[in-house]
């Protein structure tokens, strides 16, 4: 616009110049000429005739000067218009797909948030099936050994089974030290009464019968010690069993307990950056709406 108007304005000098140089070749050739005839009384006429030219010759410079900067301005103002028309289309097109995508993230954060619920039940359901089974086993143990095992109250399940265990282990060894002492001292008194009435029978019959019930006797309490022994055996593996399940299942939870907590919270971060971004790009529309408003008033007062 600036070189446009420059040549315009050269333009103007130039036929300033030249009207200049015409008005005194005008003027040399009245008075080199052979005045055939007398102007002199329509001189006066004559100037502001020639005045009024000038100045329409200017004035009709400066018309054309200004439709053609008018013209210059109005095409820039289209192609700004069009440029800022399309910029307009690519944002609300943006601001659609993050409309969509904080929809699907929305979705994404109930369903988050209902399968860790879902897996709170799961957790307080296993704690409950937990001291159910706890309960049962003691009182099978209670039933078994004939004792009640005292443990202190803890939320922590792998301490709570581990001092269960070493309590079960001291009361089945305790249990087994009276019953080896118990059967020690049976087989002791069954043998020297046997060797009293021996002695005392000079070996008769009913000697050989009673040692014969001792050793039915001796047989049985040993059977009665192997069953013991398994009992405790199959206790202890059960109990093993079971520790080793419940441990398990909790790092399971607590592994996808702490995943979806991490998903959460990259999920609101994404949010938090999708609104600021949401926000930008809203405040961008907005300013081109205003510039769009102001080159369509511009086109419509031209």
């Amino acid at each position: 616009l600036n070189d446009r108007l420059a040549t315009y304005l050269e333009k103007v000098r130039t036929l300033e110049a030249t009207n200049k140089d015409l008005e005194d070749k005008l003027k040399n050739f009245h008075t080199s000429k052979v005045v055939t005839r007398d102007y002199t009384s329509s001189e006066d006429q004559l100037q502001p005739l020639r005045d009024q030219i000038i100045a329409a010759i200017i004035e009709n410079s400066r018309v054309a000067l200004e439709i053609d900067n008018a013209k210059l301005a109005a095409d820039d103002f289209r192609t700004k218009y069009e440029s800022e028309y399309t910029i307009r289309q690519s944002v609300e097109a943006d601001i659609l797909n993050l409309k969509g995508l904080k929809k699907e993230c929305e979705i994404n954060h109930t369903s988050n948030l209902q399968e860790i619920e879902t897996l709170k039940q799961e957790i307080e359901e296993l704690k409950k099936q937990h001291e159910e089974d706890m309960g049962g086993l003691k009182e099978e143990m209670a039933g078994t050994v004939n004792v009640n095992v005292q443990a202190s109250e803890s939320p922590d399940l792998a301490r709570i089974l581990e001092d269960l265990r070493a309590d079960y282990e001291s009361i089945v060894q305790r249990n087994k030290q009276d019953l080896e002492r118990w059967f020690n001292k049976q087989v002791e008194a069954k043998e020297a009464e046997a060797i009293q009435k021996a002695e005392a029978a000079g070996g008769t019959e009913t000697t050989k019968t009673e040692m014969t019930d001792l050793r039915r006797q001796t047989q049985s309490l040993q059977a009665e010690l192997d069953a013991l022994r398994a009992t405790k055996a199959s206790l202890e593996e059960n109990l093993a069993g079971v520790d080793g399940r419940y441990q398990m299942e909790l790092h399971r939870i607590a592994a996808l307990v702490a995943s979806l907590e991490e998903e959460l919270m990259n999920i609101r971060d994404s949010m938090t950056s999708q609104n600021e971004e949401y926000k930008k790009l809203l405040n961008i529309k907005e300013q081109l709406e205003l510039e769009i408003a102001t080159y369509r008033k511009l086109l419509e007062g031209e």
